[in-house]
């Protein structure tokens, strides 16, 4: 009997910290959700999405979903959920650092910049929804052309 309680508890236990360590949360709120879509969304689509979206993403980065958020681009990720400091995002759009400031056109406002803190503090919340897919394919390359 002992044994099979032991058991029991090792699975759950193991269960447990798989799902913690997946990073797994709870589904946002509908106050998280609407946080989201009218201070966060908005603010990246006027700001991020020309370079950083469907048709171009400098240094590899796009941040038009969570999910390519959270892979990044050539220098990582750009939100670590619930790490400000961590969060390359943040560090950009602070002009913290002189190599690294985004928008280049010119900084956000305090309370953009604060919303968008509180965003990667609440868990970097984003809706259930697909990826938005490329508009084009990657040309390939054409060992023709690299000749000329």
């Amino acid at each position: 009997m002992k044994r099979g309680l032991c058991s029991g508890l090792a699975v759950a236990v193991f269960a447990g910290l798989s799902i913690w360590s997946s990073g797994a949360s709870a589904a946002p709120t509908p106050e998280q959700l609407t946080f989201f879509e009218t201070r966060i969304r908005p603010v990246l689509a006027d700001n991020c999405y020309s370079c950083h979206g469907r048709e171009k993403q400098r240094s590899e980065l796009r941040l038009d979903h969570i999910n390519f958020i959270r892979a990044g681009g050539a220098r990582g990720p750009a939100v670590v959920p619930g790490d400000v400091a961590g969060s390359r995002l943040i560090t950009a759009i602070k002009y913290e650092d002189v190599k690294l400031q985004m928008p280049p056109t010119g900084k956000l406002s305090d309370e953009q910049i604060a919303d968008l803190e509180r965003w990667v503090q609440m868990g970097a919340v984003w809706p259930e929804e697909p990826e938005p897919a490329a508009t084009a394919a990657e040309p390939g390359f054409d060992i023709e052309k690299r000749k000329r």
